[in-house]
């Protein structure tokens, strides 16, 4: 472990790594945990063109729930979930009950939001009384630009530093824990074989069952849901389907599944069609 520390290069090759402090350490595999803006990635990878192309920007703040102007929505906002779409464009904004305080935010890609910090105070004063403080807080979100191979020889990618997170909901936490779970396994079997340069093989494998294949199929979803002409019909699938809502608080939760509100956002998008 080395505190304020942080990596500045990374020598696939030799199996090793370049401090600030000018000191190295190799080891038998190297694992990129590093985030949105990933260090590692850059330096193997050489990506991030696309990364940036599809990145996904948030602001969040909790603000007091005493504060919100609807006495209704106040009233459901005690324990209830919300999301609201529309307010930006290909995302979501939120509100979230935490006790006495919400969590409120908007997030979506950046790229069709240029203008997402004034999207979120639009939001806040649409349902928030004026004089309301706000310390919001921002993040960037890998948001559809996941690795598809995220393992090469002897070094990995989890989480973030893979673009994990969830092309429909920007959720990230699960995909972490999974791809970690499975960079574990795969670097102790490998080691144990002797093999550290097929570690890359064996995770990628791994995470691509674990991972991959869910956000693949929440990349269709998100091309039938946020699309301006498409939106409306998903809504109204929605409030057909109730369930649907559901499932969708439980991807945000990182414990649902894509395949059920793709297919049902597909088969609504046919039958508007008349197919």
């Amino acid at each position: 472990v080395r505190e304020d520390s942080p990596v500045v290069g990374v020598d696939a090759e030799g199996s090793s790594v370049r401090l600030l402090s000018g000191e190295e350490i190799s080891g038998d595999t190297i694992v990129g945990a590093d985030g949105v803006n990933s260090v590692v990635s850059r330096s193997v990878w050489h990506t991030n063109s696309t990364r940036h192309r599809n990145m996904g920007l948030g602001f969040a703040a909790d603000l007091p729930l005493e504060a919100m102007l609807d006495a209704d929505l106040r009233a459901n906002c005690t324990n209830t979930p919300h999301v609201f779409f529309g307010v930006v464009s290909w995302g979501y904004g939120w509100i979230f009950p935490k006790g006495e305080t919400v969590n409120v935010g908007v997030g979506g890609l950046l790229r069709r939001n240029p203008a997402m910090a004034k999207s979120f105070r639009d939001f806040v004063d649409s349902h928030f009384a004026p004089e309301t403080v706000l310390s919001p807080s921002g993040h960037l979100v890998p948001y559809g630009s996941f690795e598809r191979v995220p393992g090469r020889g002897n070094v990995l990618l989890v989480g973030d530093a893979a673009g994990l997170a969830d092309p429909l909901t920007g959720e990230g936490l699960g995909s972490a824990f999974e791809s970690a779970k499975a960079a574990a396994a795969a670097i102790r079997t490998a080691i144990a074989n002797g093999t550290p340069a097929q570690t890359g093989q064996i995770y990628c494998s791994a995470v691509d069952k674990a991972v991959l294949h869910d956000l693949r199929t929440s990349l269709l979803a998100r091309s039938l849901l946020f699309p301006s002409f498409l939106l409306p019909v998903a809504m109204r699938t929605l409030r057909r389907r109730p369930s649907l809502v559901q499932e969708f608080l439980r991807l945000l939760s990182g414990e649902g599944r894509h395949r059920s509100l793709a297919r049902s956002l597909l088969a609504s998008l046919f039958h508007r069609q008349g197919v």
